[in-house]
C-alpha cells in the first residue's frame, strides 16, 4: 500500500510540474546578487514581459542582448521567430507597446 501511495504522489507532482508553463525571472545586481525574484504564470505572460523589458532598454538607449548590434536587428529576428512558430500575439503586442511607448516602426 505505502509503494501504491508513493506512486501517486510522483504521479500528481509529475502532472503538476508538466503543466506548470510559466517560469521565473531572476534580476541581478552588478555584482550578480539576486535583487528580485518573479514568477510568472503561463508561458504568455513570461513573453509579454520580456518583451516590455527590451522596449524599456532601447527606450532608455542601452545596447540590445544576444548579440545583435542594433535594435533593428534585434526585433526582425524575434518577428522572425515569432512567425516561424505562428506567434501572431506577441508580434501584435509587441507593435501595440512600441507605439504606446512612441518608438518608431522597426520595419
Amino acid at each position: 500500500m505505502k509503494l501504491f501511495i508513493r506512486f501517486l504522489y510522483a504521479l500528481v507532482l509529475l502532472f503538476l510540474l508538466a503543466d506548470c508553463g510559466g517560469g521565473i525571472r531572476y534580476t541581478l545586481d552588478p555584482n550578480y546578487r539576486v535583487t528580485s525574484v518573479r514568477h510568472f504564470s503561463s508561458e504568455k505572460e513570461m513573453m509579454y514581459d520580456s518583451i516590455d523589458l527590451a522596449l524599456k532598454e532601447e527606450l532608455r538607449g542601452r545596447h540590445p542582448s544576444g548579440g545583435s548590434k542594433t535594435w533593428r536587428e534585434y526585433w526582425e529576428a524575434r518577428i522572425a521567430a515569432w512567425r516561424r512558430y505562428n506567434n501572431v500575439d506577441y508580434e501584435n503586442y509587441f507593435y501595440r507597446h512600441r507605439k504606446e511607448l512612441g518608438l518608431k516602426d522597426v520595419q
